[in-house]
């Protein structure tokens, strides 16, 4: 009985030393913040511009019947706090000072970059990102394309309540790579120079004409300051090819000497590329391989011949050839940047060769043979040989 009334008094005792949550705080009393944006400061001033996009919890439920709130795809969702300060931290130090909550970073899944903050060095932001324990390496890194970081922040995507959600979306769509903030630093930190996407203002057609954001060009960066563009296109899919990570997509090719395209799907694209030290010098050899489905025929072939089978396999291959020819001339002569990742090939393949040629790395860039070997395969050209404006001609005639 007595040891009965000691355990009792033990854990009534026990309770006391329990601490609990003592820094808690309820959901009411946070702002989350989903994005945040630096830009550079007035002209000749060293302090810098940012902008903190906070979720407004109330406007991101459901209607009753489950289906989003109406405020999904609007500005209602988020407010975005403006502030100056001398570098990132004071930033946010500035933004808390803003809002009657506490605020949470650790939610944070985008970072924008304005154009002009970054052509002055991100250095000091990813030191910020790295040290923060509140930060995510995992957070989506976007450099704002010919614009501002603050601009961007303050537009709203239709079909999203919160706009980083597209931007996550937008990003993953782009490359089979992923472009955080721990990707970039990885690149940064390597012998070659880091990349990113930029994110542009644009308008949805229609009579609303809704001005949104989408993501669609690569910024090149030489080291930590970005020095160009390559616009969505063929700059970006020359890129894609070159650095093998080209999800899978829909093409038009032309073919020679006949009007119209024929639509390709490019199935299982892989690239392989490798450096090789040919009489002391480094030179690249890149193999794109390919397989296609022809999806559409808008011209005059019947694809039920294997000699027309081997002009389109030409068409596309000389396509591809091109597109990734016009990329590494501007990353090559206009842009002297490195973000396909030479330097490292060269590396791996011999250490010795890359001691030797980096003290003048970027002049040997310039001059860096590079081999592009195209190998396209259509194992399957659709149900119908011939266009169908071709087959209903050919009937109207009979």
């Amino acid at each position: 009985m007595r040891a009965r009334w000691v355990s009792i008094v033990f854990m009534v005792t026990s309770c006391f030393a329990l601490t609990g949550c003592w820094d808690s705080t309820e959901i009411d009393r946070l702002a989350i913040a989903t994005a945040t944006g630096v830009d550079a400061g007035d002209a000749g001033s060293t302090t810098t511009r940012g902008s903190i996009q906070i979720a407004v919890p109330s406007e991101l439920g459901t209607t009753q019947g489950g289906a989003p709130a109406e405020s999904t795809g609007s500005t209602r969702t988020f407010v975005v706090l403006h502030g100056v300060g001398k570098d990132p931290i004071d930033l946010i130090e500035q933004a808390r000072k803003k809002v009657p909550r506490k605020l949470i970073m650790s939610h944070r899944s985008v970072i924008i970059v304005g154009e002009q903050y970054a052509k002055q060095g991100v250095a000091p932001l990813l030191d910020e990102v790295v040290r923060n324990p509140q930060s995510r390496l995992r957070t989506t890194f976007v450099v704002a394309y010919h614009d501002t970081a603050e601009d961007v922040l303050s537009l709203p995507y239709p079909l999203e309540r919160l706009p980083s959600q597209a931007v996550d979306g937008f990003a993953k769509q782009i490359s089979a790579e992923q472009f955080t903030a721990k990707e970039f630093i990885e690149r940064l930190l390597s012998r070659s120079d880091p990349y990113s996407v930029g994110i542009e203002a644009t308008n949805i057609g229609g009579a609303t004409k809704t001005t949104t954001f989408q993501v669609r060009h690569v910024a090149i960066f030489q080291k930590d300051k970005l020095v160009g563009w390559l616009r969505s296109g063929d700059e970006v899919n020359g890129f894609l090819w070159l650095r093998g990570t080209m999800e899978p997509k829909l093409l038009d090719i032309s073919i020679p000497g006949y009007t119209g395209t024929v639509g390709v799907d490019v199935l299982k694209p892989r690239t392989i590329a490798k450096a090789k030290i040919i009489r002391g010098q480094p030179q690249i050899f890149v193999e794109v391989q390919m397989h296609n489905d022809i999806v559409s025929n808008g011209t005059t072939l019947n694809l039920q011949d294997p000699q027309n089978i081997h002009l389109v396999e030409s068409a596309i291959r000389n396509q591809v050839t091109a597109t990734t020819t016009h990329t590494l001339h501007l990353l090559q002569e206009k842009y002297d940047a490195d973000p396909v990742g030479f330097a490292e090939m060269i590396y791996r393949q011999s250490p010795k060769t890359w001691k030797q040629i980096q003290p003048h790395w970027r002049e040997e860039l310039r001059r860096l043979p590079v081999h592009v070997d195209v190998r396209v395969h259509v194992p399957r050209t659709g149900l119908s040989t011939e266009s169908l404006d071709q087959q209903e001609r050919k009937s109207s005639h009979d």
